[in-house]
């Protein structure tokens, strides 16, 4: 069942160190209090997803989590969104994979219309700065290095091996987990239509994966979301679109 539970960031990552850069995940909390059971989580998030960022997935739960920032923090300003959202976490929206298609299905129509663009790129290349001149257009939404592709890249790289039912449960997360963040985005500013994702560095295995390897997994993944588009990027005269 899905639930709310509060929370707060660890003490450690009050601190300086190389403990910021490992990926988010649900480890990364002190709970505060009980939880508190969601039983009809499509609706709650029809209500309350502006307040909600998807954060990570944890595969070994088959659980999404996302999460509300503190009152009067604005996630997207700072520079990496995987840190804030750790950082100034207040609670969790917790939902089993089993429930996100009913999730996702509730408030699709809502973002149909948004392109998605996923930014991977070879690190100190200035792709941060592009995502932050796109944010600055008022056209498109820029959200730097959310950690959910993370969470997606460990699982596909702890199952070298997964089949047919693995790749389709696998692409179903990645998709769900774009058209919830993409509701939250849209509900706190409908005025833009467009979302670039700004993936971490290593990310772009996956999708050299996907293109060489796993061309089934991709491909299903553009036939049911047509407006995703990926972007390699390693300089400002080096862009490249990918679609199968």
């Amino acid at each position: 069942m899905a639930y709310l539970q509060l929370v707060q960031c660890k003490i450690m990552y009050n601190k300086v160190g190389l403990h910021h850069v490992s990926p988010n995940n649900m480890n990364d909390f002190d709970v505060l209090g009980d939880k508190r059971p969601v039983n009809n989580p499509a609706t709650f998030f029809r209500e309350h997803g502006r307040d909600f960022f998807v954060c990570c997935a944890d595969f070994q739960k088959e659980v999404l989590v996302l999460v509300r920032a503190r009152e009067g923090i604005q996630i997207k300003e700072f520079t990496f969104f995987r840190e804030a959202i750790r950082q100034y976490a207040e609670e969790l929206l917790v939902i089993p994979f089993a429930q996100l298609d009913s999730v996702a299905a509730e408030v699709a129509d809502d973002v149909s219309h948004i392109t998605t663009v996923f930014l991977y790129h070879t690190a100190r290349c200035g792709s941060t700065l592009l995502t932050r001149a796109l944010e600055a257009t008022g056209l498109m939404h820029g959200v730097s290095e959310p950690d959910i592709h993370m969470s997606i890249l460990q699982y596909r790289q702890s199952q070298p091996g997964l089949q047919e039912e693995g790749l389709k449960m696998l692409t179903d997360v990645m998709g769900y987990s774009n058209t919830l963040f993409n509701f939250t985005l849209f509900q706190q500013d409908p005025t833009r239509t467009a979302v670039c994702y700004k993936t971490r560095a290593e990310v772009r295995w996956l999708v050299n994966t996907s293109l060489e390897i796993d061309v089934h997994q991709i491909s299903y993944y553009y036939l049911r979301f047509p407006n995703i588009y990926t972007k390699i990027y390693r300089n400002s005269e080096d862009v490249k679109t990918v679609r199968p």
